[in-house]
């Protein structure tokens, strides 16, 4: 039990001394950087200067990224469904 308990002491002071070196966002949690990011979503929609995608931009993102992928040869997990 001592030796679980002194590896445990030894992460606790290497994940101290990592948080110490990340700043700003990085050392934040994801779900605190989303509420940021999400409420600088809903100021811009406010003030009127956010991007609303039409259809068609939409439908150009999509293929770019489906050409991509194929040409990168990553399998499309979702074939056959």
């Amino acid at each position: 039990m001592a030796d679980s308990d002194q590896l445990l002491e030894q992460f606790e002071e290497l994940f101290e001394a990592e948080r110490i070196h990340k700043r700003g966002f990085a050392s934040m949690s994801q779900a605190k950087r989303r509420a940021i990011a999400g409420r600088g979503g809903i100021a811009a929609h406010a003030k009127g200067k956010a991007h609303t995608w039409t259809r068609e931009e939409a439908r150009r993102a999509g293929r770019k990224g489906g050409l991509k992928r194929k040409s990168s040869g990553i399998p499309d997990l979702n074939a056959g469904k």
